[in-house]
């Protein structure tokens, strides 16, 4: 007995069905591995230019911090000079204490007004409640020096446009 049509077509579409499926489920997991591959791979790369961004950075920030522990060694040196000078002359260090400085109803001691322009000359401010010994004026005189040697071109600097 032959198989009639009637009975070829279910097989034949069962087959086809199956077959279609497991094409189907083949090509699905062939695109998600393909997927997770490449996102493994973006990743991968992202990270290592992230990496690499983030050590060029840093070495550009530490060039600044070098620059800045330099400055501190300089400015702390010629502190340090100008403190065993001004330590000679007693008598100067007070007549220019004294004019450079001016003593206000509240107390304190500051920079008398007119005398700076707010943004680029050393001002100066001293609370009420500190003793003016000679040895506080000395050190004192010593800073505002040396600030207004180093200041102006230490932050007219950090002011430019990167």
């Amino acid at each position: 007995m032959q198989p009639s049509s009637s009975l070829r077509a279910p097989l034949a579409r069962s087959t086809l069905l199956k077959m279609g499926a497991r094409i189907g489920v083949i090509i699905a997991l062939s695109t998600l591995f393909s997927y997770l591959h490449m996102l493994h791979t973006l990743r991968a790369e992202a990270l290592e230019r992230l990496q690499q961004h983030v050590v060029e950075r840093g070495e550009r920030e530490q060039a600044i911090f070098l620059l800045a522990e330099d400055n501190h060694a300089l400015f702390k040196k010629t502190l340090k000079e100008r403190i065993r000078e001004l330590q000679q002359h007693e008598e100067e260090v007070r007549a220019r204490f004294d004019k450079l400085f001016v003593r206000r109803p509240d107390g304190t001691v500051r920079s008398p007004p007119g005398t700076t322009d707010g943004t680029r000359m050393v001002q100066a401010f001293i609370p009420s409640k500190v003793s003016l010994d000679i040895g506080f004026r000395t050190r004192f005189l010593a800073v505002y020096d040396v600030l207004s040697w180093y200041g102006p071109p230490s932050t007219s600097a950090s002011r430019r446009p990167t």
